[in-house]
């Protein structure tokens, strides 16, 4: 029983501190689908053009036009970051340029 505790206690220490990292630029892991991870990334550095790049990787793969991909990543049962759309984790990480382009799409 004491062992059981003690493993408790040391699981919620790591998941608090991996809490606590994910609001920082640094430190971010991606799992799950890493193809499109640079995506992500791009919102939480706030990146446009890492971005666009993203974007023109995955014409051809999952639209004909990088506006079309836009439109596809925009709809939120498609794409993901953490379990939100594009739009609402980029509000969630303040990444006001990125946000921007999503608007705009220019």
């Amino acid at each position: 029983m004491k062992n059981v505790a003690i493993i408790l206690a040391v699981a919620a220490f790591f998941s608090v501190n991996a809490n606590a990292k994910l609001n920082s630029s640094e430190n971010v892991k991606f799992v799950g689908d890493v193809e499109y991870a640079s995506l992500c990334k791009a919102a939480v550095n706030d990146d446009v053009e890492l971005f666009k790049r993203g974007l023109r990787a995955k014409v051809g793969v999952i639209g004909a036009s990088k506006r079309e991909v836009l439109n596809i990543l925009k709809s939120e049962d498609n794409f993901s970051c953490a379990g939100m759309s594009i739009a609402e984790f980029s509000a969630k990480r303040n990444a006001t340029q990125l946000i921007e382009f999503l608007k705009t799409g220019a």
